[in-house]
């Protein structure tokens, strides 16, 4: 991660740039830490307040406006001079050990002293904090991330994790039209994102009817309880799927997950498909459908293109623009291409924010 001075010289964002210029107007201040080179650049100019401790060279204090003939030799720790005055000021230790390790150490006590203090704050009225996004991370250990106060029905399903205050993220099915898209090339990651939704609903009660035309890890919950049934082949008898979608009720859910959906597009059970994206939701019905992002969900009508109403989904490595219609959203040129990276993808919940998460796995 590259420290505020290299970003200065840099990759300053635009937003950074604005939040220093206009921030104070709407109550934002910032407080940034660097060595010598936030003196020069952008950031500097767009600050006002400076303060230097112990600088490796004293004649960088000229950058603070201070002639290095008026700074002393030796500067105890904790020990600034702020800009264009000179002024000296003593900045509060934290702990005896003056080292930065030290010191350290004891803002790192006190954090995990306050955390606990404060454990059962709600988390909306927590301060917000900004966590580091793992590259990997196990389904039990996302399940453990979900918000525990929001409120969620058994057909709420686990995507992934991300934003700054790590969380799990996911749909509820039970809210608007009952569908999800996870769409993207082979080998990224789909049926990954179908076996964690199929956790998800497991985990509630939630029965699961299966559709894997194709090879499919989704194959292995075969007879597993709470598995109606797992369709392998390249149809589904829509005399068979209407009697097993039946059982389903608000006080006793089904998701039906279908895997290599555009496989099925024109399956006999089309009709019952199309019934559960239009009225599902009334019936305690939700799906769940994966494919290939230039297949699945194609066409001007029929069931899957009923699904992309949801506007809501995932996109895994997505390598065209226009794949950003199957969730909802649009896609810039630098948002698709490049190699296949399965563990992340881009997340819409129907609130018009995408979202970067890593997918359990």
């Amino acid at each position: 991660m590259p420290t505020l001075g290299e970003i200065d010289h840099g990759s300053l964002t635009d937003e950074l740039q604005t939040m220093m210029r206009e921030g104070a107007s709407v109550g934002i201040h910032l407080v940034l830490t660097g060595d010598r080179t936030l003196l020069v650049g952008r950031i500097a100019t767009l600050t006002e307040d400076k303060y230097g401790l112990r600088l490796a060279d004293r004649s960088d204090f000229s950058s603070l406006g201070i002639p290095a003939r008026k700074v002393p030799e030796e500067i105890p720790p904790g020990r600034a001079f702020r800009n264009e005055f000179g002024t000296e000021t003593q900045f509060a230790l934290l702990a005896e050990d003056t080292t930065g390790q030290g010191q350290a150490a004891a803002l790192a006590a006190i954090g995990e002293a306050a955390a606990a203090r404060d454990a059962d704050v709600p988390r909306s009225r927590r301060p917000f904090r900004v966590d580091s996004l793992p590259s990997r991370i196990s389904f039990p250990e996302a399940w453990e991330m979900r918000d525990p106060d929001a409120s969620r029905s058994r057909l709420w399903g686990l995507v992934g994790i991300g934003g700054d205050e790590i969380v799990g993220f996911g749909p509820d099915l039970a809210e608007g039209v009952p569908a999800f898209v996870v769409a993207g090339p082979a080998k990224s990651g789909r049926s990954t994102v179908l076996w964690n939704f199929a956790q998800s609903f497991l985990a509630q009660g939630t029965r699961l009817v299966i559709a894997a035309p194709r090879q499919s890890p989704l194959r292995q919950l075969d007879g597993r309880d709470g598995v109606l049934k797992v369709f392998t082949g390249d149809d589904i008898d829509e005399d068979e799927f209407e009697e097993l979608i039946d059982q389903a009720s608000l006080e006793e859910p089904i998701a039906v997950l279908i895997d290599d959906g555009e496989i099925l597009e024109d399956c006999d059970a089309e009709s019952q498909m199309k019934k559960l994206v239009s009225r599902g939701a009334e019936r305690g019905l939700a799906m769940v459908i994966a494919g290939d992002e230039e297949d699945v969900c194609s066409g001007f009508s029929g069931w899957q293109v009923d699904a992309k109403k949801a506007r809501r989904g995932i996109l895994l490595s997505p390598q065209e623009s226009s794949s950003g219609d199957l969730i909802g959203v649009r896609l810039n040129r630098g948002m698709v291409g490049g190699q296949v990276a399965p563990g992340k993808g881009m997340l819409h919940l129907g609130d018009g924010e995408l979202r970067t998460v890593v997918i359990p796995g």
